[in-house]
């Protein structure tokens, strides 16, 4: 039994060598974040679960080389040496199975980034690459362990870092990312993945908005936006902010995954209210709106 959690039933380790995970039932499942810098940020946290939320074996743990080397991971596991925001959301989502008496998978997580600065560069950028390899090396470790590969969600964080393209360009090309992601899944057998789509306002905001309203399919959701939660100086979320993030991740992916429907508040209509100071605007939420009276 894992101390920190308690719940550890039995583990494996490869014949040849290597770290202890933990010997769980179903397929391997997968958290990967695909964006630019921010997506590898690590935080001085240990893991909640070492033995069933994993890295791939190349020593470049959960945060992945920020798209200055090529990755070329062999098959097998290894344990967290950081923590990263893909892993705390795979604790987030295991502590909430743990909590509903769920089983518990192992669950490969990874950051693929790079310093492309707008959406073009970034669809033919390293960071994609990248991701292709991690897939085959999840295909092949889930393999080596006798059992099915899954990507249980992919989060898409890529707000930010253009603001060059015009908006027709940057669109088309988050959309085409979230092809791209669909389709490696489906070309190594696997089902579509839940695509958490990260929306931060700034820059992007108008496309961000046509992004969530209208969303390249069922599994594509907006959980939630990074400015809702504790940030630095630098915009950068802090370990509570993190925290807070990965507890909206988990609560939109486990809704998507259970058949439901997740709604970030979106605003869809606004028009003059019955007097000509009055302004109406139609949301979409899954619970009524709380304004500030502050604001």
């Amino acid at each position: 039994r894992c101390p920190a959690t308690g719940h550890t039933r039995a583990f494996r380790r490869r014949v040849s060598g290597g770290d202890v995970i933990a010997d769980a039932p179903g397929p391997v499942q997968a958290i990967l974040s695909l964006g630019g810098p921010r997506v590898s940020d690590g935080y001085d946290a240990p893991p909640a679960f070492p033995g069933h939320v994993v890295a791939p074996l190349d020593d470049l743990g959960a945060a992945g080389g920020c798209g200055t080397v090529n990755t070329a991971p062999e098959p097998g596991f290894q344990r967290l040496f950081e923590t990263t925001q893909g892993s705390l959301l795979a604790d987030a989502v295991l502590a909430q199975r743990v909590a509903t008496g769920r089983a518990v998978p192992l669950v490969l997580t990874r950051a693929e980034s790079d310093c492309s600065y707008d959406v073009e560069g970034f669809l033919a950028g390293a960071a994609q690459t990248n991701f292709e390899r991690i897939l085959e090396a999840l295909v092949s470790s889930a393999d080596l362990l006798g059992q099915r590969a899954q990507v249980m969600a992919c989060v898409i964080d890529f707000a930010e870092e253009d603001v060059i393209s015009t908006p027709a360009v940057y669109e088309t090309g988050i959309r085409t990312l979230i092809d791209r992601v669909r389709d490696l899944c489906h070309r190594h057998a696997m089902a579509e993945p839940v695509i958490l789509l990260r929306c931060d306002g700034g820059a992007r905001l108008e496309q961000q908005w046509a992004l969530a309203v209208h969303p390249a399919g069922t599994r594509v959701c907006v959980p939630g936006p990074r400015y809702a939660c504790a940030q630095d100086r630098f915009q950068r979320l802090t370990l509570d902010g993190a925290h807070q993030q990965a507890a909206l991740d988990a609560a939109a992916l486990e809704a998507v995954l259970a058949g439901g429907r997740w709604t970030c508040p979106v605003p869809l209509l606004a028009e003059f209210g019955a007097t000509p100071v009055t302004i109406e605007v139609t949301f979409q939420s899954d619970v009524p709106l709380v304004i500030d009276p502050a604001d």
